[in-house]
């Protein structure tokens, strides 16, 4: 992005003045009120994607922040048992019609220790009797069944606080660096959600992200999705924009690092020198994001950076207007059943509280002071006038 054009859209990027000292009203949020936890199979279809296997495609166009699936695990393994130790026989309980449709999934045999293969025939022939061709049939179904939950299963919380989780119509939306829907699993739903993070239209499929960091550029995307065994050919990945999107990608993480440093107190000639500064880098952070299509949840710590120095710098109107704008990600990427946010202290409902609650110290300490300096004012005018009073005689 040239600097003139980079100029003109900082100029007023959501419905915030980025220019120093002015403060807007934030532009009215188009949210989509639809948390309904079924899923609505005529939003879309599964059926094959070019190269990828069966994927899910619109089948009509869907407006951002619209829930697309809401799901429960069908198999989940705790992370007190990362052995897999009771997984077998969660297995054993799926219907023949679940079995099929997992069985249907795909599967990376690597993500399973071919070691595994010996200690799994032992335990099938010693305690559950098996022998001959039934065992052989056995130890490959179950190796089979682990390579498919290792490879489909997402983690259930952050850092999979609550075990990861196999889900079934989820598991087969594809990955693309520019992904347009959002998937997270709800404490409060007990369920996966996803949702469309950008306007999708008909006939689009729906991706989102297998990278954590997507921002990342495309040798450490690649290297990442190799162990899947998937090559991504987005427009982030292939195509005339790539070298233009390779260059912004990097700017964005240079400045992410600089922050980072920047906030941990180690500042250097790579780091902001100051909160205005700081503001600044991270705005430019927001924009680039945007620019490159990555509007899911990464663009909410974006937000609340750019509103936690706003704070610092008592540009409380400007602080509230992002604190609101984390909020309008958080709602079309995860939908208002957040209460589990809310509950550890996180999230941006909780931010924009603390934020009110800053902001209404400041109007009392505004207040005070306003009186204060009334009454100095007042005893400033009586002194002036006794001294008129006495020179006049």
């Amino acid at each position: 992005m040239e600097a003139h054009s980079m100029e003109k859209v900082l100029r007023d990027m959501d419905g915030i003045r980025i220019d120093s000292g002015v403060t807007t009203e934030l532009d009215s949020a188009g949210e989509v009120e639809n948390d309904d936890t079924s899923n609505d199979h005529a939003l879309f279809e599964v059926r094959l994607s070019a190269g990828k296997g069966l994927g899910l495609f619109a089948l009509v166009d869907i407006p951002r922040g619209m829930r697309l699936i809401a799901e429960p695990a069908l198999i989940i393994l705790p992370t007190s048992e990362p052995d897999f130790k009771h997984i077998w026989k969660d297995f054993k309980k799926l219907t023949p019609h679940q079995f099929d449709q997992m069985g249907g999934l795909s599967s990376v045999s690597h993500t399973v220790k071919s070691s595994l293969q010996g200690l799994i025939r032992h335990r099938l022939s010693t305690q559950q009797q098996y022998s001959g061709t039934a065992l052989d049939a056995a130890v490959k179904d179950e190796m089979q069944m682990r390579a498919i939950f290792n490879t489909n299963a997402v983690a259930m919380g952050m850092e999979s606080l609550y075990g990861r989780g196999l889900f079934l119509l989820s598991s087969r939306l594809n990955h693309s660096c520019v992904p347009n829907v959002f998937q997270d699993y709800n404490v409060t739903l007990e369920m996966t959600t996803v949702h469309a993070t950008r306007a999708i239209k008909e006939g689009e499929e729906l991706t989102l992200s297998y990278c954590q960091h997507v921002r990342n550029n495309h040798e450490e995307r690649a290297e990442v999705l190799d162990f899947w065994e998937f090559k991504c050919d987005c427009p982030a990945c292939k195509g005339p924009e790539v070298s233009v999107r390779e260059k912004l990608r990097r700017r964005i993480v240079e400045l992410a690092t600089g922050l980072a440093k920047y906030d941990l107190g180690s500042l250097d000639y790579a780091t902001p020198s100051n909160h205005s500064k700081a503001l600044v880098w991270g705005e430019e952070v927001l924009l680039l994001l945007r620019e490159q299509g990555l509007e899911d949840m990464v663009l909410a710590p974006a937000y609340r950076k750019c509103s936690r120095y706003c704070v610092q710098l008592g540009q409380m109107e400007k602080a509230m207007a992002y604190a609101r704008k984390e909020l309008e990600v958080q709602r079309y990427c995860l939908g208002t059943e957040t209460a589990h946010m809310e509950m550890d202290m996180e999230g941006a409902e909780f931010w924009i509280k603390h934020v009110e609650q800053m902001a209404e110290k400041d109007r009392v300490k505004i207040a005070m002071n306003q009186k204060r300096t009334r009454k100095e004012d007042k005893k400033a005018e009586k002194k002036a006038a006794k001294k008129a009073v006495k020179g006049g005689r």
